[in-house]
């Protein structure tokens, strides 16, 4: 893997000229980037933008050299703090999802996309921070994702791309995989240089999966990080547990480690989703960077395998955190949760408890959800054991208690318990 520093040096060098970025390789001695002739890994994160300065600041700082967008809209805004950090970009152009209502059926539409995507082109591509072109997202769909209509219109734009701009590789990024998802991309869309694959779950075993449905081109991990809610059983009342903090980073080394560390042949990076937040569930389960800043320890985990070594300071470590008594309870009662967390640096830390009301218009593919009111008036203690919280005032519904830890040095954990409050 290319060191961040070198990546650094690299992009800075050559920040007023647009970059060729070449792929070598074949199937059997394996594959790599070369980014004007210096080879280059993608030690990539899902930049999820906004906050507080500092946010790019610090993943560069953590090792990352890339990030990746969703539609070409975003690259107005991302592009400039790109070259500014010193990141690469997989410059996202966005194509329509049946599901949204775009039809693959329909000439007009697809006339429409493709002069999207060719103005797309046209207008970045000399900006220096681009060092590949996205075709979609998903776009695919999540039953099969083998349409031959689809996976047509994606190589005809492929081609397209690649005669408007010939000194950068095309990706198509796809909702997992499948044997008929790997066959129609075969088979369909040969102009795609490298398969982006968005994977959580079954993140740590993409590359051997990847090898026995047949795929033999390069690929990247364009998203991956914890578990998804999707695949995910919920409780008895049809709510999804979050994991802490904690879990949730060694579900990031596990998934990083088999879907890209243990792959040097086929693997090109990856990128961690999400550095910042998003309400999906909860404002918490996909964030590596809180809105106030702090890194949590998935971050921490994604920064050793970046640099080749643990971050001189890390995050909280949340050991227990768990109910003492029942979480469905009556208007007027409590709710307990018992906390054991501590700090590998010794730092001091800080507790902070909220209730949150329980989202109820959930929506699927990652579209973001409206983020849910707080009840302050429901917490009567929390602290470094645990909280108590009384339901007294609250109308009988679904809530979630949540919890940050910080140690007042930029790192964080979090953990979340779903209630439900009865007549």
């Amino acid at each position: 893997m290319i060191s961040s520093l070198l990546a650094l040096a690299i992009f800075s060098s050559e920040s007023a000229a647009p970059p060729k970025v070449e792929l070598r390789g074949d199937f059997q001695s394996g594959f790599r980037l070369l980014r004007n002739g210096q080879p280059f890994f993608v030690n990539g994160i899902g930049y999820g933008g906004g906050g507080p300065a500092g946010g790019l600041e610090a993943a560069r700082a953590m090792g990352a050299n890339a990030f990746r967008t969703w539609g070409a809209d975003q690259l107005p805004d991302v592009l400039p703090q790109a070259q500014r950090h010193g990141f690469h970009v997989l410059a996202g152009l966005w194509l329509g999802h049946e599901r949204h209502g775009f039809s693959y059926n329909d000439p007009a539409q697809l006339n429409r996309q493709r002069e999207e995507v060719r103005q797309a082109v046209l207008r970045w591509k000399d900006h220096p921070s681009i060092f590949a072109w996205g075709l979609g997202n998903e776009m695919e769909g999540f039953d099969g994702g083998a349409h031959p209509r689809i996976w047509r219109h994606i190589e005809e734009l492929a081609q397209m791309v690649k005669r408007l701009d010939p000194n950068r590789p095309v990706v198509t990024v796809v909702a997992e995989i499948n044997p008929e998802k790997v066959k129609a991309m075969n088979e369909l869309a040969p102009s795609i240089d490298i398969i982006g694959i968005n994977s959580y779950g079954g993140a740590g075993s993409v590359s051997r999966r990847w090898r026995e449905f047949g795929g033999r081109r390069p690929y990247m991990l364009t998203e991956f990080g914890p578990v998804g809610q999707w695949e995910l059983p919920k409780n008895e009342w049809g709510v999804n547990t979050e994991f802490t903090s904690t879990e949730k980073a060694e579900q990031y080394r596990r998934h990083y480690k088999g879907g890209v560390a243990d792959d040097p042949k086929l693997a090109l990076g990856g990128f961690a989703f999400l550095w910042g937040w998003k309400q999906e569930v909860t404002h918490t389960w996909y964030a590596m960077r809180l809105k106030t800043g702090e890194t949590v320890a998935s971050a921490d985990v994604m920064s050793e395998f970046w640099t080749g070594k643990k971050p001189e300071h890390l995050s909280p470590v949340i050991t227990r955190f768990e109910a003492e008594g029942p979480v469905q309870v009556k208007v007027g009662g409590e709710v307990r949760v018992r906390l054991e967390a501590s700090d590998p640096d010794g730092d001091p830390l800080t507790y902070e408890w909220k209730l949150y009301d329980e989202a109820v218009e959930l929506k699927s593919g990652g579209d973001e959800e409206e983020r849910r009111a707080t009840r302050p008036g429901a917490l009567v203690s929390g602290g470094s054991n645990g909280a108590v919280f009384t339901t007294r005032g609250l109308t009988p519904a679904n809530y979630r208690i949540f919890l940050v830890i910080r140690d007042g040095r930029g790192k964080a954990a979090t953990a979340n318990l779903p209630i439900r409050v009865l007549p």
